[in-house]
């Protein structure tokens, strides 16, 4: 071989070395910004994992008085299904001659689940839950304690289920 191409092999591979050297630190510093990038990744999904987790906790925290007051309301229904009177159907002649007992009536009966669910609660009140004027209750919530269903507190005026 020749001084020259010897010469030129040399520098070849001396070229080729030093471009090996670059590579292996560009691969390095790749790594580097690899782990760099993954580690940036992580904490991004952390972050997002959080403000979901909060996102549905303030929804939650939105909705619970919805879901309580449905609870709520979900009981009154019971209370007055526990309370309905089953009746058969009667003539309206049967209805006059029955006018004046007052408890065992519709309205009775929701009086009467109202103030299981609400003891101690007056006429008035009662009316006002029930959306009527207290004037019919006047009548018939002493039916209902007459039939032995209810008692009067004569302190404060209110109606209590009779124990």
């Amino acid at each position: 071989m020749s001084a020259t191409t010897q010469e030129d092999l040399h520098n070849r591979v001396e070229r080729l070395e030093t471009s090996l050297q670059k590579c292996r630190a560009r691969i390095a510093s790749l790594r580097g910004d690899l782990a760099t990038a993954e580690s940036h990744a992580v904490g991004l999904e952390k972050k997002l994992v959080e403000a979901r987790r909060a996102a549905l906790q303030l929804r939650i925290n939105e909705l619970r008085p919805v879901v309580d007051e449905s609870e709520r309301l979900e009981a009154a229904l019971v209370a007055l299904d526990k309370h309905s009177l089953t009746k058969k159907k009667r003539s309206s002649r049967s209805r006059s001659r029955e006018r004046g007992n007052h408890a065992g009536g519709k309205r009775s009966q929701l009086a009467l689940a109202i103030i299981q669910e609400k003891p101690g609660i007056t006429i008035p009140e009662i009316a006002r839950d029930m959306g009527i004027k207290s004037n019919y209750l006047y009548r018939a919530v002493p039916a209902l304690a007459d039939a032995g269903h209810i008692v009067k507190d004569e302190t404060t005026k209110g109606w209590s289920p009779k124990q």
